[in-house]
């Protein structure tokens, strides 16, 4: 998924103004939201079928405002958004950019395990492969003293970040020890309910969302407090790698 962009001078724009001197301002204004969209969707590089305008249900007299003011312009299979490059990337950046993506997910799920990740003292095993301690009377609870692999680290910011994508919402950014905590809690959790670390890490940060929304604590502490339990199936590694991917294509 790719986000459409418009620029926050929109309104004041001299195109902008000039339409908003006809009767059809309103709906033209969205259909060029709705159709930038769309072009961003299925990366067509601006380029606004005649077709689509009805389907998104709008007419072909508010596509033409659009064009007399110079929003858009005319094309022979419909319309195209003027000067699109300027804030919305290309097809073959975003193609590109998610190509390089998918390839360094893939890089990182194929990385061996830690030489002692196995070692004893550690009750973690398999193909979590993290090298945290796990002594802490509570399983569901991070273990101060204990010590979170890169690679385990990494692999849980991916998967905060994928649920974020495929929930709609903005990633908070976790960092040092608040990064340790929520992944240390995540192996927890996938040990728990024999998980991957990634599908651990998505059930966590939707018991962590129900408990931000209903105290208003930060998200730092409902990561390290939430109460996961195994629901729905969680998000496959498969989905995770599209959506990371996907979430990457759109930062282009």
């Amino acid at each position: 998924m790719t986000w459409f962009r418009a620029d926050d001078g929109l309104p004041d724009h001299p195109k902008v103004l000039e339409l908003a001197d006809t009767r059809s301002y309103k709906a033209a204004m969205g259909l060029w939201v709705l159709a930038g969209c769309w072009s961003s969707k299925h990366l067509t590089d601006g380029a606004v079928p005649k077709g689509v305008v009805k389907r998104l249900g709008f007419t072909l007299s508010e596509a033409k405002a659009l064009v007399e003011c110079g929003l858009w312009s005319v094309t022979e299979t419909g319309y195209q958004f003027h000067d699109w490059a300027q804030c919305n990337p290309l097809r073959a950046e975003v193609e590109a950019k998610r190509e390089a993506t998918a390839a360094r997910v893939k890089r990182h799920r194929n990385k061996p395990n830690p030489p002692d990740c196995n070692a004893p003292g550690n009750a973690l095993h398999g193909p979590l492969g993290n090298g945290v301690s796990n002594d802490a009377p509570d399983p569901t609870r991070p273990d101060p003293t204990g010590s979170v692999s890169a690679s385990a680290r990494q692999e849980f910011a991916d998967a905060h970040r994928a649920w974020a994508f495929d929930r709609g919402r903005d990633p908070e950014t976790l960092t040092g020890k608040a990064l340790d905590a929520a992944t240390e809690r995540a192996l927890a959790v996938a040990q728990r309910l024999d998980l991957s670390l990634a599908q651990a890490a998505g059930l966590l940060c939707d018991a962590a969302l129900r408990l931000q929304q209903s105290t208003g604590k930060p998200w730092a502490y409902a990561l390290r407090e939430a109460q996961p339990k195994r629901g729905p199936a969680p998000l496959s590694q498969a989905d995770f790698a599209a959506d990371l991917a996907a979430l990457e294509g759109g930062a282009a």
